[in-house]
């Protein structure tokens, strides 16, 4: 068994894989009780720890419960065996283990090592070994509070000294080369620290890199400047100056030049002036005006980087802006378009440089027949010269490095469609993100094209077109210029024609100008897989995806997924868009909607539940652990991918709604941990290669809100492509987040299902389509409809089979025919129903029926009955999923106990219900045992 703080928090088995620990705040304490082995932590501490904002009343509560889970976890992978064991200490904890189980520690003792006088070899070695013991940023997945950010950045400290000792230990060797490999990984991502650069600096000399070391110097100086205000420390200064000894040229005789050898001409500078013409019906942007504007302003040699995707109007913002900065520049202004995504060739930098030099006025017959000296005599003629130049359509950074000025006073604007991250980093590009433009620019647009009066007179046509258009200039332009020739099309007319997707593409394409094309020069430029990725997305049912997602598309892992949709975001083909999911859970409905139940809501699975077949093969068994982000495609990008999807994979799309299902198992599982799957993947189903894992019931319901509308496309995809068998699992295994929203519309999914359940056979699934579907209808106030429903459900199941659906189908009957008055009848179905799970020794299902039966002699007055059923609900639950079942049992049994008049063990009972509540965080549950305990008497005032 290993522990690991130097990344993500984590604990490995001897087979490889992770202990799957949980929510943050356990991490959290995990990585407390590491960073001090062996060593009492008290609860105070933890607890600062554990909260980085003030904690919760019951915060030592929670403690416990985390620490009570991470003892349970450790002892379940048998943690004695190796000498591993968490320990209460007074009102502390300690967690006792070989402390060379932690990967922190053998770090530092493997640095110790390297540093005790060990020979520069061993010391390499040594050095690398520990290096490679950090899997990202130290504490990865905790809790960002005080205590823990302060360890991680002692541990970053460590990791950098570390570093540091590397190269030191190379440059012994004398490879200086190697050396500046190691730290310049390190420079450009600490780019203010100073002895970092100095020693990159020294070792890029040592190397004989020169020329790079005397560039760091002068980056680092500007960024100094810029972000602090300060010039070179100690450190750097001496390393420029050990630098330029160690370059000095030597001095050396040359003869005199022959009365034959015909003077060369001087160079006579010219203002060059290559910019294309001001951009007609510019409009808009001034953010990302004065974005460029901070960009260029006060910075040594600034290069400012334009990036967005296609169409949206990168060189237009470039040369509208250059214009309109002329005086900026008096000593001229350069201009290249270096067709990196292009249907010709790239333009060579040779060309490029040829160009500015005969601008710059130097003579033909001056200009270096090479590379290396066009560019030395380039960054010499603006070295000391106010120029602005614009490099437009740059593929790659490796492009435009050789195009860059030289000196303190020019300006460089680079577009690109690639986010250029390279440039960034070596040469502190500042990165300007052009996105689409506002519904209010779109339509200024349109209107300096086609004149104010005609769409001021289709206001709503012109806002309709805009959103067709995903607010890109270059589809509003081909959508004015297909108007302009048309004047007698109105803006409505052409909004409808572009509403069909079928359509759409193609009518935004004016001769050899349109987005088809702009996005097709953009996805030929991309790599292989990344290629393959984006044409997988054109089988997506939604906008929105994450790493899962895509794998399934591709058919690869979620790593590889995730590098290809790295590589899509950096071409901006699709857009990052956070962690996938909205910040907070779906809001639960009001509580009337579900008052009449008899209980509060603990989550609608113990009100309301469609389990039913046996959990074989769990679903947590082939989890994979991470939280990925979301990406999100614009509707004229999906199009485009769309129109590729005949050369993707045929099997995508399958894959895709294997792994929604196998997804929807684990969501349902967190939200609902008392309840057992629904269905079993149907047969031929493909198990995804990793699955999302959901921290907790909020992060489950959180992704079923995000993923709402893409699984509502993969029931219609499923239908179209004959897979009822998973059209109608697909509807089920939304049930958590149909329960929270009950009154948001679901009965059309709910027919497709139920069509496609019919299709199939598949009388289960009919009877618990029909009992979910006759619930919403219920809520919908279309009673005579539920009941047709629910009133079906029952028989469905006993014909399937399905002991247990039976008994869920005639709890949930009961539970309406309550609401009609009908209580007779729904006490004889909850009996039934309980019979029916005991029958199938379904604990839970029993245990639900208890509950029901219990709350139903409740509200008949019978509360000897009622004690009974609470009491034998709560022997059938001592596991951790029962826990709001039990609350609830507790609750209507403390009721039970008061109107037999037993009032002092009422309250105790109560008091219990309340406290088990509040350890598990189940408040609802906690405020219904309180509210029940203020209706008891008041206890006899005593002397």
């Amino acid at each position: 068994m290993e522990f690991r703080v130097l990344g993500t928090v984590a604990v490995a088995t001897e087979d490889g894989a992770f202990l799957a620990l949980g929510p943050a705040k356990r991490r959290s304490l995990l990585a407390m009780l590491l960073l001090q082995p062996n060593t009492a932590i008290s609860v105070e501490r933890l607890t600062e720890a554990l909260w980085d904002e003030e904690p919760p009343q019951h915060s030592r509560t929670v403690l416990q419960g985390h620490v009570s889970r991470l003892r349970a976890l450790l002892a379940e992978h048998d943690a004695e065996a190796y000498g591993i064991e968490l320990v209460t200490q007074g009102p502390a904890y300690v967690l006792r283990l070989p402390e060379t189980l932690i990967d922190a520690h053998r770090f530092e003792e493997l640095v110790a090592l390297a540093r005790g006088g060990r020979a520069p070899g061993d010391a390499v070695l040594m050095l690398r070994e520990a290096l490679a013991l950090w899997q990202g940023p130290a504490l990865t997945g905790t809790v960002p509070s005080p205590p823990l950010q302060t360890a991680a950045h002692t541990l970053e400290e460590l990791r950098i000294a570390a570093v540091e000792a590397l190269a030191e230990a190379y440059g012994e060797l004398d490879e200086h080369g190697r050396a500046a490999a190691v730290l310049r990984t390190e420079a450009v991502a600490h780019p203010l620290r100073e002895p970092l650069s100095a020693a990159l600096m020294l070792a890029l000399s040592r190397s004989g890199r020169q020329s790079d070391a005397l560039e760091w110097f002068h980056r680092t100086r500007r960024l100094l400047a810029d972000e602090l205000g300060v010039d070179p420390g100690p450190a750097l200064s001496e390393a420029y100056a050990v630098v330029l000894r160690a370059g000095a040229p030597a001095i050396t005789v040359t003869p005199s030049a022959t009365a034959e050898a015909e003077p060369e001409p001087e160079l006579v500078f010219s203002v060059p002036e290559l910019l294309p013409r001001r951009p007609r019906g510019f409009t808009g942007r001034q953010a990302e005006l004065t974005a460029l504007g901070r960009a260029t302003a006060g910075q040594y040699g600034a290069i400012a980087l334009v990036t967005g995707g296609a169409g949206v109007g990168k060189t237009a913002l470039a040369v509208h802006w250059a214009h309109e900065r002329q005086s900026d520049f008096p000593d001229g202004r350069l201009f290249a378009d270096l067709c990196g995504y292009s249907d010709t060739p790239a333009r060579q930098v040779t060309v490029v440089l040829r160009e500015f030099l005969l601008a710059l006025g130097v003579p033909v017959q001056r200009v270096p027949e090479t590379e290396a000296g066009m560019g030395a005599l380039y960054r010499s003629l603006t070295a000391d010269r106010r120029i602005l130049v614009v490099l437009d359509n740059a593929r790659d950074s490796e492009q435009v490095r050789p195009l860059l000025p030289g000196g303190d006073h020019s300006v460089t604007l680079v577009t690109s469609r690639d986010r250029l991250g390279g440039l960034v980093a070596s040469d502190a590009a500042r990165p300007v993100r052009l996105d689409e433009l506002p519904a209010a620019d779109c339509t200024a647009l349109l209107a300096a094209v086609l004149g104010e009066e005609r769409v001021a007179a289709e206001p709503g046509a012109a806002a309709r077109l805009a959103g067709l258009c995903d607010g890109l200039p270059l589809a509003l332009r081909v959508t004015a210029a297909r108007l302009a020739a048309r004047p007698q099309w109105t803006l409505a007319e052409l909004a409808g024609e572009l509403a069909d997707e079928q359509r759409r593409l193609g009518l935004l394409r004016v001769e050899d100008t349109g987005v088809a094309a702009a996005l097709r020069l953009t996805v030929q430029q991309l790599p292989e897989q990344a290629r393959r990725m984006f044409r997988a997305l054109g089988l997506h049912t939604g906008s929105e995806l994450d790493r899962y997602s895509a794998a399934a598309l591709a058919g690869c892992t979620p790593d590889q997924a995730a590098a290809a949709l790295e590589r899509l975001a950096a071409a901006h083909l699709v857009v990052e868009s956070g962690p996938h999911g909205p910040a907070r859970p779906p809001t639960p409905p009001a509580p009337d909607a579900y008052a009449h139940l008899g209980s509060p809501h603990p989550g609608r699975a113990e009100t309301y539940a469609v389990e039913g077949a046996p959990r074989s093969g769990r679903a947590e068994a082939y989890v994979h652990s991470g939280r990925p982000d979301a990406y999100t495609l614009h509707d004229l990008v999906r199009l485009y991918a769309r129109a590729l999807a005949p050369e993707a994979d045929p099997d995508g799309l399958t894959r895709l709604l294997d792994h929604y299902l196998h997804t929807g198992l684990v969501a349902t599982a967190t939200a609902e941990p008392g309840s057992q799957p629904c269905f079993a993947p149907p047969p031929g189903a493909r198990r995804p290669a990793a699955v999302r894992e959901f921290e907790d019931r909020q992060a489950a319901l959180a992704w079923y809100e995000a993923e709402r509308a893409t699984l509502r496309g993969a029931v219609a995809a499923a239908i179209a492509a004959g897979m009822h068998d998973r059209a109608w699992r697909l509807v089920l295994l939304q049930w958590p987040l149909i329960l929270w929203r009950v009154r948001d519309g679901w009965v059309p999914l709910l027919e497709q299902a139920l069509e496609s359940a019919e299709l199939e056979q598949e009388l289960d699934a009919q009877s618990r389509t029909r009992a979910l579907l006759g619930w919403v209808l219920h809520e919908e106030g279309r009673f005579d409809e539920a009941l047709a429903q629910l009133e079906k459900a029952p028989d469905l199941a006993r014909r399937a089979g399905s002991v247990t659906s039976e008994a869920i189908a005639r709890i949930n009957l009961a539970l309406i025919l309550t609401q009609y008055g009908e209580v007779g009848r729904a006490g004889g179905l909850l009996g039934e129903a309980l019979a029916l799970a005991g029958r199938a020794r379904d604990r839970s299902t029993e245990m639900l029926a208890h509950q029901h039966l219990a709350r139903h002699h409740l509200n008949s007055g019978d509360h000897g009955l009622a004690l009974t059923h609470s009491r034998l609900g709560l022997e059938l639950g001592p596991s951790p999923e029962a826990i709001p079942r039990r609350v609830l049992l507790r609750t209507s049994y403390g009721e039970a106990l008061a109107g037999l008049g037993r009032i002092d063990e009422a309250r105790r009972q109560l008091a219990d219900a309340a406290r088990e509540a509040d350890d598990h965080g189940y408040e609802e549950g906690a405020t219904a045992a309180r509210t029940a305990s203020l209706r008891l008497p008041m206890p006899p005032a005593t002397e």
